[in-house]
């Protein structure tokens, strides 16, 4: 449609910042919430958004997110970092503090940075049946990757990421994962805290966190029993109980840490959407997923060619279809 051209510089570009925008948000939606959260979570306050909200949050207001989401629930991708990544085709497994020593503080920045460690993104975002080597992240658990609990850019007092998570915790006054799900049974949303997984919190028995003995006897001793630090419990709550069948959760958020990020990215979705009548300027936005779909197709940013009916459009909105729109 070329008449989307007929305007000034400046309102194309708005035009363009409003799309890319809007199109990373249905990434967010679409993708990256349905993989981390439980399913009860996603369909309850992201896809539906019919149960009342945890977290009020007034519309109209400057935009914030709860320190229980910044100092802990939304810190559950710091286990998901894996030892070593695959930049490219050029570069073989690097470790972490060799990605340290070729970004940011290592100089290698602006006019210093090296062609040959160039990003290949599709090795984070392919499809996984290509024959790409993928830099998949690990499961949610409570198990850091060596490296983050020596972290090559900071000084030896102050490089291990766990002890810094749970002393900024202390530091910003965060309540107890116990007292938060003791809240939200005494509060108007109670009746939904069964449904949503978050009713009672978890027990930590001996046979379910083996792997953690050392851990467990520390949060069941004096000290901290019924006072589980947030962030802890966010990343312990995935851990599978080995006498039943694997939740539907494993290798994602668990129903606390579910119901936090859900609530804090349903709120800022609402806040910050740009896909509405007045802001798009006449530019044509998908309104739900089938026409995300039918969009990206048509734009050739999905695939269609050799495709059977039963598999176009795609399922879902992805990162990579973003990455594939950009280049």
């Amino acid at each position: 449609d070329e008449t989307r051209f007929d305007v000034d510089g400046e309102t194309r570009f708005e035009r363009a910042k409003n799309m890319v925008t809007w199109l990373y948000q249905a990434v967010i939606k679409y993708d990256f919430l349905q993989r981390i959260l439980t399913k009860p979570a996603y369909e309850h306050l992201i896809l539906d958004s019919q149960y009342p909200a945890f977290w009020q949050v007034d519309l109209n207001s400057g935009l914030h997110i709860p320190i229980e989401f910044a100092g802990a629930a939304y810190r559950f991708g710091h286990s998901m970092v894996r030892k070593s990544y695959r930049l490219n085709d050029t570069v073989g497994a690097v470790g972490f503090r060799a990605l340290f020593e070729m970004t940011g503080r290592g100089g290698n920045t602006g006019p210093n940075r090296i062609r040959e460690n160039r990003v290949d993104w599709t090795r984070f975002f392919s499809p996984p049946e290509s024959d790409v080597v993928h830099n998949f992240a690990r499961p949610v658990s409570c198990r850091l990757a060596p490296m983050l609990t020596e972290m090559p850019n900071e000084a030896a007092d102050n490089n291990n990421l766990a002890v810094r998570n749970l002393l900024r915790g202390k530091e910003l006054g965060l309540p107890t994962a116990e007292a938060i799900i003791d809240f939200v049974a005494n509060s108007h949303v109670a009746e939904y805290a069964q449904d949503l997984g978050i009713d009672t919190p978890i027990s930590f028995d001996e046979e379910r966190f083996a792997q953690f003995s050392d851990l467990v006897q520390i949060l069941t001793g004096p000290s901290f029993v019924g006072q589980t630090p947030l962030w802890t419990y966010v990343l312990l709550e995935p851990t599978p109980d080995p006498t039943g069948s694997p939740p539907t959760w494993m290798g994602r958020l668990g129903p606390l840490g579910s119901v936090i990020v859900a609530e804090v990215f349903r709120a800022l979705l609402a806040r910050t959407g740009v896909a509405t009548d007045e802001n798009t300027g006449g530019i044509e936005v998908p309104a739900n997923q089938d026409q995300v779909d039918d969009f990206l197709s048509r734009k050739r940013v999905i695939p269609t060619e050799g495709l059977g009916p039963e598999q176009r459009p795609s399922e879902a909105l992805t990162m990579l279809h973003l990455v594939n729109l950009v280049h």
